[in-house]
């Protein structure tokens, strides 16, 4: 990679950096928490994931919510783990991490956002077999 520096001396990358993070929820899709050993073998999965993809990840915590069909506002603290790469992410790989977090964790939509965009994948993409991009 060919890289230059500008007056401030901040390094240009000389091709497009890709941006990945994934939300990780603690409470499946019925609001009973998931499992402590079941969510780390997710966490963990993604981060080596994250990991041969880009090199390593950045993982915090946050807190989030949504709000219930019946208008009901529910929240909880997630994990937020997110990567830069210079590579595009396979579509194998995304959807495999997508599957990860709705089968493993019992999700309803899993949110993702790549490169600044907020994808959410329903059920029907997993149950059919194909994560759309």
């Amino acid at each position: 990679m060919t890289a230059s520096s500008d007056s401030l001396g901040a390094i240009s990358p000389s091709r497009h950096i890709h941006h990945l993070k994934l939300i990780v929820p603690v409470l499946d899709r019925h609001g009973h928490r998931v499992g402590r050993q079941v969510r780390s073998a997710v966490v963990a999965k993604i981060k080596e994931s994250l990991s041969d993809w880009a090199g390593g990840f950045t993982a915090s915590v946050g807190y989030g919510g949504w709000v219930t069909p019946d208008g009901q506002l529910m929240e909880e603290p997630v994990t937020l783990i997110e990567a830069y790469g210079a590579r595009a992410m396979p579509l194998g790989v995304l959807g495999g991490m997508v599957e990860l977090i709705m089968t493993e964790l019992d999700q309803e939509v899993v949110a993702v956002v790549f490169d600044g965009a907020l994808l959410l994948y329903g059920r029907e993409f997993v149950d059919d077999g194909e994560v759309a991009s």
